[in-house]
């Protein structure tokens, strides 16, 4: 992930998303909500989902690392794992609330309660 040499992993994620906002959430929005509403109301799709999101948060921490990361393998790992829960719950929240905002914004917000200010995601 190039984009963590030169932005901490909050600004990196949102820019991930932004590039990917338009076509992957807002251009197929009934394909969007569909598969957010299964991976609520199905037990076995959430469980492969909260397998496949610790593997996710594994390499977003050895790309934290990869990057030069001053943190210890214990903070990468935590940081990434809250990035992973914390972007689940604006899923979750979003799809409760009836699926009325844009993903993009909602995953913002998510993101920008995920900045600790000491040593925190930023």
């Amino acid at each position: 992930m190039t984009l963590l040499r030169d932005h901490d992993l909050i600004d990196a994620l949102r820019m991930a998303v932004g590039e990917m906002a338009g076509g992957q959430f807002e251009e197929d929005l009934p394909l969007t909500i569909r598969r957010v509403r299964y991976l609520f109301e199905v037990d076995s799709v959430w469980a492969a989902a909260l397998v496949v999101g610790s593997q996710y948060a594994s390499a977003l921490a050895q790309a934290m690392a990869d990057a030069g990361s001053p943190l210890d393998a214990v903070e990468r790992h935590a940081q990434a794992e809250a990035v992973i829960a914390g972007l689940f719950a604006a899923f979750k929240q979003w799809w409760l609330a009836g699926a009325s905002e844009p993903v993009p914004e909602v995953i913002d917000r998510a993101l920008t309660a995920l900045r600790f200010p000491d040593r925190g995601v930023s």
